[in-house]
């Protein structure tokens, strides 16, 4: 069970500042994610929907992110995490993926999980 965020401006603001802390390869499988979430949420609300065959297929992003310098894809996961604004469970860090797998900390002086 998730809570939905509830934190200060600082507190949002220092989860923004821990995603830019991640390395490169842990924000493009973020945003895998984020791609994969919105296939099976499109796949629930359209029957004639198919899913991919294979995970692979499913985590498949619609843009080349090697072409992405760190900061946009930095950028990209804030968007998407600030628009799902969830959280664990006592709000201490919030979801960087849609599945809650990787988050990231509300404190300033944290680094990323």
């Amino acid at each position: 069970m998730a809570w939905e965020w509830s934190h200060t401006h600082e507190g949002v603001a220092a989860a923004c500042d821990n995603v830019h802390k991640l390395r490169r390869q842990e924000l493009i499988t973020i945003l895998r994610e984020w791609s994969a979430y919105d296939r099976e949420k499109r796949a629930e609300a359209d029957p004639g929907y198919r899913l991919p065959a294979t995970t692979r297929g499913l985590f498949r992003l619609t843009f080349n992110p090697r072409r992405l310098v760190q900061e946009t894809l930095a950028d990209a996961v804030i968007e998407r995490m600030t628009e799902h604004a969830t959280c664990d469970n006592g709000g201490f860090d919030a979801h960087a993926c849609p599945y809650g797998c990787h988050t990231v900390s509300f404190d300033g002086g944290s680094d990323a999980h």
